[in-house]
């Protein structure tokens, strides 16, 4: 296991880059708990704030032309270090927003001009 003394379970969220047979058996090799596609919406994703930073992250590498792998996970420690309580806070302060358009949208993808000028 990566980390042993860490106790972590694999959300399978159905992104086509975890879908490949390859990715599969190595979710399966390396994560013993799991929660399946059919025990938790794939449309959570636009709820989870994770998803936003992640977002967020690959906006500002957008564009940048990388060298290799080692060049890229020092970019994205440095964009990670810029993310700030504040960040976080609006984050987490919009998931009631983001539950609400999702609702409203019958679950279909949800983005931020949908769920900025809600009032709740």
């Amino acid at each position: 296991m990566i980390f042993p003394d860490v106790n972590v379970i694999w959300q399978d969220d159905m992104d086509s880059k975890h879908r490949s047979s390859y990715a599969l058996s190595k979710i399966d090799e390396l994560f013993y708990e799991r929660v399946t596609p059919d025990e938790e919406a794939s449309k959570m994703a636009d709820i989870w704030p994770i998803e936003n930073v992640w977002g967020y992250i690959k906006e500002k590498i957008d564009g940048h032309e990388v060298e290799n792998i080692a060049v890229l996970k020092d970019k994205i420690v440095q964009i990670w270090n810029t993310i700030n309580p504040d960040m976080c806070s609006k984050l987490i302060n919009s998931i009631p927003k983001r539950l609400q358009c999702l609702i409203d949208k019958k679950g279909y993808p949800i983005n931020k001009k949908d769920y900025n000028n809600m009032n709740i």
